[in-house]
């Protein structure tokens, strides 16, 4: 049984992909299982992954004729995986030679279920670290595993499978491509009893125009299914019985991974989310709080600072002014 799965899901990426592969067959971890899916390309992406499938043993590759989601596809990847742990590579991104390495190396001390590490955004030629948000090297209680969420991505962490065996975890099915990566992750944190934090593996994430979640002509789409996922995220919270904290927090964790100030923008998409969440005061009291601040009165907007997921913002005159 290999140490680690690592599966990346594939389309359309044929500008970076070549960058991705190479950095994922270079990986100083020996033990290692490679899952590509070639989710039904048609661009050069066939010939990139035919180039490397045989660099290493271990290399597990899918092709699909058409593209049969996102959620689909991932699932088939988790239920190929044979590693002990599994983690998750976007096909436009790639990581350092020893990323894998340093996170497994991350769980040994306490088998923790979760390695969690930084990140570098790569964007137009610059790169710009992404720090953990907590200090500390694990976290256990609900409370601290969802204060340390930058947001909802899977790529830089790997998770025990166990972890999905046995609660069952699994991407939805009936979403776009939008934010899916939000739902597994908020399942996984809650059942894990041990997360371990690490600054030491370093993944390198891609964001370019045509990527899933800034490509322009998605937009319509984009923000519905983000609704979709904020509305999933919360109920999540409520049916398994958060705290009244617990559930501030997750929505304090859906705000920084969904852009909340986005998703609630107007009456209509507040009352929208509203519709879709459970019936719960605390949640739906602050979410109320949430629209408020996203939606200043005219009065604020003459004079008014506020402080949003760290960024300070004043409105001064009509005008908003982010500091």
């Amino acid at each position: 049984m290999p140490k680690l799965s690592v599966i990346t899901p594939i389309y359309n990426s044929e500008k970076y992909l070549d960058k991705c592969l190479n950095s994922l067959v270079s990986q100083t971890l020996q033990d290692i299982e490679l899952i590509w899916i070639d989710n039904g390309s048609n661009d050069a992406c066939r010939r990139i992954i035919k180039a490397y499938q045989q660099r290493r043993p271990q290399i597990k590759v899918i092709h699909f004729e058409h593209n049969i989601g996102y959620g689909p596809a991932m699932n088939l990847g988790i239920s190929q995986a044979s590693g002990d742990y599994i983690g998750f590579c976007d096909s436009d991104d790639w990581v350092d030679d020893d990323y894998y390495e340093k996170l497994y190396n991350t769980t040994l001390p306490r088998q923790s279920d979760i390695a969690y590490t930084t990140y570098t955004v790569e964007v137009n030629g610059a790169s710009l670290p992404v720090k953990h948000l907590v200090d500390t090297a694990h976290c256990h209680t609900l409370a601290e595993k969802l204060s340390s969420l930058k947001n909802g991505a899977i790529w830089d962490k790997i998770f025990k499978t166990d972890l999905f065996k046995t609660h069952h975890l699994s991407f939805p099915e009936d979403l776009k491509s939008y934010y899916e990566d939000n739902i597994l992750l908020i399942q996984a944190i809650t059942f894990a009893q041990d997360i371990a934090l690490t600054d030491s593996a370093q993944y390198h994430y891609v964001q370019h125009e045509k990527s899933t979640v800034h490509n322009a002509a998605n937009q319509t789409e984009r923000e519905h299914n983000r609704l979709l996922v904020a509305a999933y995220i919360l109920n999540f919270a409520i049916q398994n019985h958060f705290s009244t904290a617990e559930k501030l927090l997750t929505l304090d964790f859906a705000d920084r991974s969904l852009c909340l100030s986005s998703a609630i923008s107007n009456q209509s998409s507040y009352s929208q989310l509203c519709s879709l969440i459970k019936e719960d005061s605390s949640i739906q009291q602050h979410l109320q709080k949430l629209y408020r601040r996203y939606n200043p009165s005219w009065l604020q907007k003459i004079f008014s600072y506020q402080k949003i997921n760290n960024q300070k913002i004043l409105y001064l005159m009509g005008i908003k002014i982010k500091l």
